[in-house]
């Protein structure tokens, strides 16, 4: 099973954690003032990879929003300031003095090293300048990503961090 982390009594969601050992050897924080609520592997997964965003909170009971479209990249430059995006949080974690020991650390360390080096030219090939787009935001021509950027890594090998996992 896996985790939500919220402050203490509120609707605000902080970080997600993949199961209790992962969530007992990275945590920054004391219990008491946060609420630890289990969620499902498959809910865990699905705001990693962008599918679902947090709704609302009653108690224990969380609801997730469906992403709608589904993450979807067809331009170049839009993965491109995604992915420094994404790099920019990482470095700020990484460089955070409390997240030196973190078991976690290392393998943070590689997700931006991977980042960093990922071309994105040969993941998209940009539409022409005479593609039609339809309704649901598809071109007639082009390659997009049809993922979030943690979804390519993590099929491609490399362990990738959503950013509300860097505890």
């Amino acid at each position: 099973m896996a985790y939500t982390i919220f402050d203490k009594g509120s609707n605000n969601l902080l970080r997600i954690a993949k199961d209790q050992t992962f969530l007992n050897a990275n945590k920054g924080f004391q219990d008491e003032h946060m609420d630890i609520i289990e969620i499902s592997d498959n809910d865990f997964n699905n705001v990693k990879y962008g599918l679902t965003i947090f709704g609302s909170r009653n108690d224990s009971t969380i609801t997730w929003n469906t992403v709608s479209p589904a993450p979807r990249f067809n331009w170049k430059e839009e993965l491109t300031g995604h992915k420094n995006k994404i790099i920019e949080d990482l470095n700020t974690w990484i460089n955070n003095e409390s997240n030196t020991s973190k078991p976690m650390r290392d393998s943070v360390v590689s997700y931006r090293d991977y980042l960093n080096n990922l071309d994105v030219s040969s993941i998209i090939t940009d539409p022409s300048e005479s593609a039609t787009i339809n309704e649901s935001f598809v071109y007639s021509d082009g390659t997009p990503l049809t993922s979030s950027i943690e979804k390519y890594a993590e099929d491609q090998g490399q362990t990738a961090y959503h950013t509300l996992e860097l505890l």
